[in-house]
């Protein structure tokens, strides 16, 4: 008889794939009409991590891959320096799933950001991790509305039973050196202080 478990985290990653084909259709904001591919997300369910950015970029737009570009291979060499694997322990999305423009790689709108809140909610439920790591001011201010990004970068915190990590989105990394190296300790601290479990 099959195991139980499994059964149930194969029903779970078919119903991943089932909100990955309802963006993929999703006409909720104008993002929708300016897109070229949707950038739902990737990864597994059960993973440990969930990691969420702000936004595709081009090059996502492009692929319809979350973090493909120089961002993306700096985020997992992040990842590793805190001993993450970023193929098989983490569900990586942003808060939004199209390239926000005009102009391009805008910052998402309020209203953008509450079209897709279902979506990223649905996969934060179904993908199960109990740690998240926010990128960015923008992917901070989503679950922390009322705090300061600055009060709670490189720092882990707690909210409804789950443990997030604060840190720069890589692409301020990719802009600028002393970005990277607070990213770089940012994730070296995430490996010391965040190996525990909820």
């Amino acid at each position: 008889m099959p195991d139980r478990a499994k059964i149930e985290k194969s029903v779970r990653q078919k119903s991943l794939e089932k909100v990955a084909g309802k963006i993929a259709v999703c006409q909720k904001c104008r993002l929708s009409k300016t897109r070229d591919k949707t950038v739902p997300g990737e990864g597994k369910v059960g993973a440990g991590y969930f990691v969420i950015g702000q936004g595709p970029g081009a090059n996502e737009d492009k692929t319809g891959r979350p973090f493909i570009g120089r961002a993306g291979k700096l985020l997992t060499e992040l990842l590793a320096l805190a001993g993450i694997d970023r193929e098989n322990d983490t569900f990586i999305t942003s808060i939004v799933k199209c390239l926000p423009t005009p102009p391009i790689n805008r910052k998402p709108k309020p209203d953008e950001i509450s079209a897709c809140h279902g979506y990223l909610a649905c996969q934060m439920e179904l993908v199960g991790a109990k740690r998240i790591i926010l990128l960015g001011d923008m992917a901070f201010k989503k679950f922390f509305p009322k705090d300061k990004f600055s009060d709670w970068r490189g720092k882990w915190r707690e909210k409804e039973g789950k443990r997030y990590f604060i840190s720069y989105h890589p692409a301020a990394g990719i802009r600028f050196v002393k970005f990277k190296k607070i990213l770089e300790t940012d994730f070296v601290n995430l490996y010391l202080k965040g190996r525990s479990s909820v």
